[in-house]
This record gives C-alpha cells, structure tokens and sequence, in this order.
C-alpha cells in the first residue's frame, strides 16, 4: 500500500500444515568382557506420527527521504508452530542364545508443543556526504515455548497404555534478545574503514511445571565493536583487515531440565547453567584481481 509517494506499507502471511510417519528399525549387538564374558542382542523398532501447523506473517514499512538513499525501515515478523507427536516403541531383548527372545518391552511416547516468535525491528540509513555513511537501528526478539511429553509402557499381550507414565514433563520457557546498534563508514581516497558498535542484553526464563522449578538467566548488556579496514594500492590491489566481537547463546533446547530419550539408549538433557559464548574475530587478507585470475590469501 502506497501511504504517500515515498513511504510503503507491505504485508505478508503464510500457512502450512503436514504430517509425517517416519520408521525405523535398529539391532544394538553387545560384548560384554567383565567380570565374565558374554553376548547380547536387542532389536529395536520405532513407528513415529508427527504433525505440525505453521502459521507466519509480516508487516512492513518504508520511507524514502528527500535526500538520496537516506531511508527508514521498520519490520514486525511473527511465526507460530504446533505440532503433536506419537512414538511408539517396541523392543525385543534376546536371550544369551541371540535367537530366541527373553522378553518384549513396548513403549509410547506422547507429546506435544508450541512455539510463538515476534521480531520487531527497524534500521535508519543516512548518507552523509559521498563517500560516508551512518546507520543504526534497533531489534527486539521475543520466543515463547510449551512442551508436554510422557512416557508410558504398553502391555504387550493386549496393546493398552499403561495410565501411569514413567516420565512425564510440561515445560514452558520464554526468552528475550534486545539489541541495537550504529555503524559509521567512510573513504578517505585509496583508505576505507567501517566503525561499528552492538549492545545487546539477553533473558532466559524456564518453568519446569511438573516438579515447579523455575528458572531465570539474565545475560547483562555487553558491547561488540566492529571494525572493518580497507587499503587499495591499485583498482585490482587491495588490503583488508577487519575485527568484530559476537556472542554465541545456546539453543533453547540445550537448555530444557529434563531428561528425553526416543529409548533407554538415547538419553539427553539439557543444562540451564550453559553460558553463552563469546567470540573474537580477527581477519588480515589480500585480494589481487586480474583478467584472468584472482588471489585471496587470508590469515584469521
């Protein structure tokens, strides 16, 4: 939509919805050497039913000034996922024999989930003269997660679920990304450079409501500065030498407090107590151009 002849407002929106069944089947064959030796076989069987419905959409605003390629973006996304999913796993342990079976254990794993992500963000870009520039902007992120997940044994002789799960976890967790930043760039003839600062600040929180705990994690404001440095001896001749500093958070689902396991085989649990990381970077390259080849050394 044309608001006036210099400023825009665009809108977008999608759906998606699908299902999918993978299968697969394992042997997990044993040696055991101590205290006394011994072979053992287990096959493992797993039909799984997941689904899942996404729904996104974005709006968008931009002027244009007067001044050439002076111009303001603002940005609000957002995506929904849902998604049921229902395992079911059938395990044969064999007996010392490897051919007939000792038992069969049959499990079903039941879970469900939601995620909601809003990102908001705007960007100022203002030309300065004709070899300089300054931009800045801001960006929020905003992450709201639920997931439920139980565990049940199966009778083997009739099929039916246990009522009682062995494990049962409802987690929820929201996490918060504030950032802005500015960046001044300039060329003074053949000497280019790239001034740039970010403040960013960071917050965690988990609700593990099954056992009631609850976490919180706040990553305080820090800096990272950029700076990006250029020389050229000729039009196909020219040095760089850059430095930025950036920070590295684990993944929401590092951070979940609870055990999940496909099977007694594969265990994971995250850990709330990750800290994030944080990266400095420094790069020196060479870049020599010709009709018909190019060299691109770089040491970082």
């Amino acid at each position: 939509y044309f608001m006036t002849n210099r400023s825009t407002l665009s809108a977008s929106f999608n759906i998606a919805s699908g299902k999918f069944e993978p299968f697969s089947s394992n042997e997990v064959f044993t040696k055991v050497l101590s205290p006394t030796t011994y072979d053992s076989l287990t096959k493992r069987v797993t039909n799984s039913s997941r689904e899942f419905d996404n729904l996104g959409g974005s709006i968008s605003f931009k002027h244009n000034f007067p001044k050439a390629g002076r111009e303001l973006t603002a940005d609000i996304n957002y995506r929904g996922r849902t998604g049921p999913n229902n395992n079911l796993l059938t395990t044969q342990i064999f007996n010392p024999d490897l051919i007939t079976i000792d038992r069969t254990l049959i499990q079903r794993q039941i879970g469900d989930g939601k995620s909601n992500n809003v990102t908001i963000q705007t960007d100022f870009i203002n030309p300065l003269s004709e070899n300089s520039k300054m931009e800045m902007g801001f960006r929020a992120e905003f992450n709201d997660n639920t997931s439920t997940n139980g565990y049940y044994d199966v009778d083997p002789s009739t099929g039916q679920i246990i009522p009682t799960p062995t494990s049962y976890n409802d987690y929820k967790s929201n996490d918060r990304v504030l950032a802005a930043y500015a960046t001044y760039s300039n060329r003074i003839k053949d000497f280019g450079y790239q001034l740039g600062l970010r403040a960013e600040s960071s917050n965690y929180q988990g609700d593990l409501r099954t056992t009631n705990e609850k976490f919180n994690i706040d990553y305080p404001i820090s800096l990272f500065p950029s700076v990006f440095l250029s020389y050229n001896f000729s039009k196909d001749n020219q040095v760089l030498l850059n430095y930025s500093r950036r920070i590295d958070r684990p993944r929401s689902f590092f951070l979940v407090p609870f055990m999940s396991y496909t099977d007694n085989q594969n265990i994971f649990k995250g850990n709330v107590d990750l800290d994030p990381a944080y990266i400095d970077s420094f790069e020196l390259g060479y870049n020599l151009s010709k009709k018909k080849f190019t060299l691109n050394p770089t040491l970082y």
